[in-house]
Formats: C-alpha cells, sequence, structure tokens
C-alpha cells in the first residue's frame, strides 16, 4: 500500500507518519516543512495551496490512501487573518480532491475538527447533530467536508471524515492551551485563562487519536464521519 500524507509536519501528521514507518507501506510525505524521519520516506516540499510539484514528483507512483491533514489552523490565527484561511482552507482541499481524482486515488481521509459544532450545547456531540461554526476556521471545516461528500458522490472516491476533539501532545503549537500552560511554567510566567475557568474540556493525547486514524487508513469502514477525542476525562480548565 502507498500512503500519501499532506501535513506531516504538525501534531497529528508528525505522530502518524513516526507509527506509520514501523509498518510494511510506501510512505510519501507533502509539506511546507522538512522532516526529521527516515531517508526511507519520500518528502516532497510544498503547499496545498499549489499542487504542481507533488504531481510531478508522484508521476509514476500509484497512491492508495491520502491523509490530508494540511490546514491554515488556530481560531486566534484564522480569526486574525481571515482571507488566507479560506483560501489555503478550501482551495487548498480542491486541489488536494483534484490530485485524488486525477491520480484515482481509493480513498482520502480528512482531517476535521470539534469547531464545526461551535458551542455545540451538549455534553456529548453525535456526529448527526446540526454543524453551526462559530469561527472562520470552523466555517473551512464544514466547506471543506461538503467538498469531499460532493467529489466522492461525483468520481466515486471514497472518504472518512475525522472531526478531532482537543487533541494535544509533542510538536503542538504554543498558543493551543496545554503547551501554552507548559511554557509559562517553564519560564516562571503567570498563567493566563479567560473568564472563570469553569469551563469544561476533554484533552486527547495524539498518540490515542492517531491510533484511531491508522485503523481507518487500513479499515473498509467508508464514507463515515467520525467524531475522535476522549469522553472520559472532562476538566475544568481552572482544574488543568
Amino acid at each position: 500500500m502507498n500512503i500519501l500524507v499532506i501535513g506531516n509536519s504538525g501534531l497529528i501528521g508528525n505522530a502518524l507518519v513516526q507509527k506509520l514507518i514501523k509498518k510494511q507501506i510506501r510512505l510519501i510525505c507533502y509539506d511546507i516543512s522538512k522532516p526529521k524521519y527516515s531517508s526511507e520516506i519520500l518528502f516532497i516540499k510544498g503547499s496545498i495551496e499549489d499542487l504542481k510539484i507533488l504531481s510531478k514528483k508522484t508521476k509514476n507512483i500509484k497512491i492508495d490512501v491520502v491523509v490530508h491533514l494540511a490546514a491554515f489552523l488556530g481560531v486566534k490565527n484564522t480569526e486574525k487573518n481571515k482571507l488566507e484561511c479560506l483560501n489555503t482552507n478550501i482551495l487548498g482541499t480542491i486541489n488536494v480532491l483534484d490530485f485524488c481524482v486525477k491520480k484515482k486515488v481509493k480513498k482520502i481521509i480528512f482531517s476535521s475538527s470539534s469547531e464545526v459544532y461551535g458551542e455545540g450545547g451538549k455534553n456529548f456531540l453525535r456526529e448527526d447533530f446540526f454543524l453551526k461554526p462559530k469561527s472562520i476556521y470552523g466555517i473551512t471545516k464544514v466547506v471543506n467536508e461538503e467538498y469531499i461528500k460532493a467529489y466522492c458522490s461525483k468520481f466515486k472516491l471514497n472518504f472518512n471524515i475525522c472531526r478531532f476533539f482537543n487533541i494535544y501532545g509533542p510538536k503542538q503549537r504554543d498558543e493551543f492551551v496545554i503547551p501554552n500552560f507548559i511554557n509559562k511554567i517553564k519560564k516562571n510566567q503567570i498563567i493566563e485563562i479567560y473568564g472563570s475557568g469553569n469551563q469544561i474540556r476533554c484533552f486527547c493525547y495524539v498518540d490515542d487519536a492517531v491510533d484511531i486514524l491508522i485503523k481507518l487508513i487500513f479499515s473498509k469502514i467508508q464514507n463515515k464521519t467520525f467524531n475522535i477525542g476522549n469522553n472520559n476525562e472532562p476538566i475544568k480548565i481552572i482544574d488543568l
């Protein structure tokens, strides 16, 4: 099996590639940042905004599964740079889908987000709940999901959508809550929280999330959407 991971240098991508290296597959990575992985991996440097280099480098390579993890990230960052977020996340995903169609890829797995639900208003969110994104980032994820379903319906491309909830772990950007807290502690700085701190979250370690992602890569389950997170360890931010 040949697997293409688009967005290998981020939190989920890094953990995914580290685990896939151990399996008997051909692994291709595409990102704007070069990873520090085994030389056996074919790495191609580039952005999802232009896949010409990727198409050229994989011209004679059959690709079975594409895992699309690349995105313009962070709620604050995306709200500040709305146009860049919209262009990167939406137009970039269309480019990825066009690539999948041309390469006759068997399945695309897309990294979505709990942000598609907005506030949610429920203790437990099911995949069939109505989507009410409140952020530009969340809106792009909803649009991406719909593009994926439309492409897959028209071109007979199979998909799985993974809506990740509060993932944390190594290589996560400093703006997210857990690395933010850790870095403040290491620098002996004051930890800031918003509001009372009584807001409840369930954090999911990246390796646990990636284990499910890998199961979906090799599974015959197709054309389904999954919430991926941890519902067993709710914690108030003030307690965190």
